[in-house]
């Protein structure tokens, strides 16, 4: 009956973190709608699990106001300095000239 009952587990586990990880996806390629007039860029430190220790991770949260002085999260990602070399870093859609991101005046 134990590992019956951690199948159903491990397989609704899944079914969940299936369901996050679209969720996640979806947010991060959203398109931003509203022209940002302000952003600002904040972190909270999170023990992260690597291969053999626990590390100190710096989460990067860029925030946005709009022309209606709205606050809203535009993203949110892992500060993996060593990874960003040469890749877009968090936020580069917010601050992308023109159309949507930050206004130029």
């Amino acid at each position: 009956m134990f590992s019956k009952e951690l199948g159903y587990r491990e397989h609704l586990s899944s079914q969940i973190i299936r369901g996050l990880d679209e969720r996640v996806e979806e947010f991060r390629s959203r398109e931003l709608k509203a022209e940002y007039t302000f952003l600002w860029i904040d972190a909270v430190y999170e023990k992260v699990r690597s291969p053999g220790r626990v590390e100190s991770v710096a989460v990067m949260i860029v925030y946005g106001v709009d022309r209606e002085r709205q606050r809203e999260v535009l993203a949110v990602e892992p500060a993996l300095f060593n990874q960003w070399a040469g890749e877009d870093q968090p936020g580069d859609k917010a601050a992308e000239p023109g159309g949507r991101g930050v206004s130029a005046g």
